[in-house]
């Protein structure tokens, strides 16, 4: 069993005041497994965050998006994510709502390259579909 009220900021709501998810402050919307690490990947929708989860310690592990554990150092990051899964060579796909509030929006897939050693991630640009 894990609670995400003794592991995350229940301060941190992305999500403006009046919004459809106001108190809905995590929205998880999916969950994967990393059988190489024996993490969980769970999409945090209203935290425009990817967590992962340690299964022995039950602690997070990483933190990927925005105010997360890694830096950006080319692209944009995701917002209102869904279906995120991580490869066992780092590359990090997120069906990307890419959702403001109150702002038209596109939706896409996007993939991050991702670096643990320097704690980096990369959007890569030229590996993504756009849907209207």
């Amino acid at each position: 069993r894990w609670d995400p009220f003794d592991h995350l900021d229940t301060s941190r709501f992305v999500a403006g005041p009046g919004q459809i998810s106001e108190g809905d402050w995590t929205h998880s919307n999916s969950v994967d497994y990393l059988e190489d690490t024996d993490e969980l990947i769970v999409s945090l929708r209203n935290q425009n965050q990817v967590i992962a989860i340690d299964r022995s310690s039950g602690e997070i592990s990483r933190i990927f998006g925005e105010d997360g554990d890694y830096t950006l150092t080319e692209g944009t990051w995701f917002k209102g994510q869904h279906h995120a899964t991580l490869e066992p060579n780092g590359v990090l796909t997120v069906f990307d709502n890419h959702y403001e509030y109150n702002v038209e929006t596109t939706s896409r897939v996007v993939q991050y390259q991702t670096d643990d050693t320097t704690m980096t991630m990369k959007h890569n640009v030229n590996n993504h579909i756009n849907n209207a």
